[in-house]
Formats: structure tokens, C-alpha cells, sequence
């Protein structure tokens, strides 16, 4: 029996499956704010790309079937992992296995589809399907996962002063400060004195002129369709955990009103993109 290689149609195929793999094993991984910046994600794409030629190339030349099967399952997932990561070598190896559970679980699914609806679509409709299919559970595993917990020790450093508190995570809270793209965390007028942050009018050591630090004003829209203007800080690190800490530097922080946090257990409304 001869069989037809598309070469163009599985590169396609296999780097939409990789993009998806990376994508998700960093979102589960040990480096899971990986995938924030899109200097980060262009890196994952190369990495993808690099590994979709790699298997095409191997699958031409190799010999042997098995041999081209145990190179995609031994060599490629950890090469595109390494070379995301090489950096941070100690964060490799779990999403290695990340990778491996991610790579088995779309091909899956996207057998299951295959067997069961296959003459009424195309397999790159399917494939596509799959792999939203699967970073859409995934991601709503991970925010039930985090809402369940909840709440977070949290410490604030601000000109060499710590504050600990507690922040409750908000998957709701997708504000961002529109001139650098980072998440904004609330918190209370109250807070705000504590960790010592004010509106400072000072003269620069270089020159007489005043120099002020003052907020950056970003407009926001609650979920009750209210708007308004959001004082917008920026403190030196947010550390969030205790045993696996997550460090912000230069974070943003807006300012609210005290009595949206009457009766809380927590001062601080977490960012969504923090995890």
C-alpha cells in the first residue's frame, strides 16, 4: 500500500498541536506566568515551529517507524522544553511531564472526534477543536482550583518597609494600567497608609526642578456597569505565597475606597493574571 505525504498539512497540524502543549504545560507547570508577555509567547511559537521542522525532517529520513515514534515521545517535548526554559533549568522537568500528559490528552480527543464524527468534517476543524477544547477545561479547572482557595498571605515592599496581609484572588479583576500592560491589585485607603505610599513633591539631586510622584489615573468598569477613575500606584515587589512565592516587581496597585473591604479577611483583591 503507498500512502501520500502532505508535508505542509502536517506541519500544520503537529505546530497547532504543539503551540497548544507548550501553552498548557506552562499554564500548569512550574512556570506558569510564563505565557504573560508576548516576548514569552513568540518564544513558545519558535519553539513550536523549531519542533513541527525537526519531526517533519525526522519522519522523512528515519528508517524505521518505531524509531521516529520513540524520537517524538523521548527527544522532541523536552528539546522545545529546554529550549523555552534553558534559563531556568530547574523548572524543565515538570513541565516536561506537563508536556507528555497535554501531548496524550489532545491526541485523544482528537481520536475520539475523529472515530465518531469524521466524514462530517475536517480533521484540521477537529484538531483546532481539540486543542480549544482542552486549554478551555484547563483553564476553568484552574480557576475553580484558585477560587477554592482563595485566599493568599501576601507582602508588600515599599522603600525597604513590609507589610503582610491577606489578598483574595479575583478572576474578575482583569484591570490593567494601559501605559505598561500590568495587572492592577486593589487596595484600601487604609493599606495605602500602612505600606507608606504618598504623593511626594521632592527636588532631584541632579537639578533644583520638583519632581513628583504621583499616581497614574486608569478608568475602570466594575461588574455592577459602574465607572470611574482608579489612582493607579507603583510599589517595588508583591510577593505572593508562602512555600512557592510568586515576586512582582515594580507592581501596580489602585487605590479604593476603605469600606470595600469592611468585614473582609483579606486587604488586597488580587490581580487574575497573577497565576
Amino acid at each position: 500500500m503507498r500512502y501520500i505525504f502532505y508535508a505542509d498539512v502536517y506541519f500544520i497540524q503537529n505546530f497547532i498541536i504543539k503551540i497548544a502543549v507548550l501553552y498548557l504545560s506552562f499554564c500548569c507547570g512550574k512556570r506558569n506566568s510564563y505565557v504573560q508577555t508576548m516576548r514569552r509567547i513568540r518564544k513558545i511559537v519558535f519553539a513550536s515551529l523549531l519542533g513541527t521542522i525537526v519531526e517533519i525532517l525526522g519522519l522523512l529520513w528515519s528508517s524505521s517507524y518505531s524509531v521516529f515514534i520513540l524520537y517524538v515521545y523521548l527527544v522532541e517535548v523536552p528539546f522545545m522544553m529546554w529550549f523555552v526554559l534553558r534559563n531556568e533549568k530547574r523548572k524543565i522537568l515538570p513541565n516536561i511531564f506537563w508536556g507528555y500528559f497535554f501531548l496524550i490528552l489532545i491526541n485523544g480527543v482528537l481520536e475520539i472526534l475523529w472515530n465518531q464524527f469524521g466524514e462530517q468534517g475536517s480533521y484540521i476543524f477537529y484538531l483546532v477543536f481539540s486543542c480549544g477544547a482542552v486549554i478551555i477545561g484547563v483553564r476553568a479547572w484552574r480557576n475553580y482550583t484558585k477560587m477554592t482557595r482563595g485566599i493568599f498571605k501576601v507582602e508588600i515592599v515599599q522603600e525597604e518597609k513590609s507589610v503582610q496581609i491577606n489578598g483574595f484572588y479575583d478572576s474578575g479583576n482583569r484591570l490593567k494600567d494601559p501605559y505598561t500592560g500590568k495587572g492592577v491589585h486593589i487596595i484600601s485607603e487604609e493599606l495605602k497608609r500602612k505600606v507608606g505610599i504618598v504623593d511626594l513633591v521632592r527636588k532631584s539631586e541632579e537639578s533644583e526642578e520638583l519632581q513628583t510622584n504621583s499616581p497614574v489615573y486608569v478608568p475602570y468598569q466594575s461588574l455592577g456597569n459602574s465607572t470611574g477613575i482608579l489612582q493607579v500606584y507603583y510599589v517595588d515587589e508583591l510577593i505572593i505565597g508562602e512555600k512557592q512565592r510568586i515576586t512582582i516587581q515594580n507592581c501596580p496597585v489602585g487605590v479604593t475606597k476603605d469600606n470595600l473591604f469592611e468585614g473582609k479577611n483579606y486587604e488586597i483583591i488580587l490581580n487574575e493574571e497573577v497565576f
